[in-house]
């Protein structure tokens, strides 16, 4: 698997993935005896080589990924073939996965605010769309600010609204 994703920096947040119930029984399900003592060491905070996190990291990789929660989508549609696509964030307890159609995955976060400081989410995007039900319209107005289009006469949907570039603002259509 390719992927911009940091083996070490996860390897560090496996502890706090752990206070996951479906995450600790993926991950306890799918390793084999090592692996087990190796999560038992981290489990009682015993310090670990980089040859034991490697025992039980694509086994943690996946779990993680298979119980992230999505909490932004941001797609994209260029109107030609292959020019469409979507970057999501996922989070499991504060620890952000930013995945996509079109890139190698990107992370870990720990935070929203750092995983959107990718280059991704600063690119002007042809119609382009944000899905978010648990973050504020301010914060999805702001992240939108880096994806439309200004000098082009802009818009966004954001949560299936329609939102237009007038002069340094986005406003909502039929408000």
């Amino acid at each position: 698997m390719s992927t911009d994703f940091h083996h070490s920096s996860f390897a560090s947040l496996i502890s706090k993935l752990l206070r996951n119930a479906e995450f600790r029984t993926a991950l306890e399900d799918s390793l084999d005896e090592p692996g087990k003592s190796v999560l038992r060491k981290i489990q009682e905070s015993t310090p670990v080589s980089e040859q034991e996190v490697d025992e039980i990291y694509d086994a943690a990789y996946e779990a993680y990924r298979e119980n992230l929660s999505q909490v932004l989508c941001l797609g994209w549609d260029g109107n030609h073939p292959g020019g469409s696509g979507a970057l999501y964030v996922g989070e499991l307890e504060g620890v952000y996965l930013v995945s996509s159609s079109d890139y190698d995955d990107a992370g870990p976060f720990e935070s929203l605010d750092e995983a959107l400081e990718l280059e991704y989410f600063q690119i002007r995007t042809p119609n382009p769309e944000l899905d978010a039900s648990e973050i504020p319209l301010e914060r999805l107005l702001e992240i939108a600010r880096d994806v439309v289009d200004w000098e082009g006469g802009g818009e966004i949907r954001i949560n299936e609204e329609r939102y237009v570039v007038q002069g340094n603002d986005l406003v909502k259509v039929g408000a």
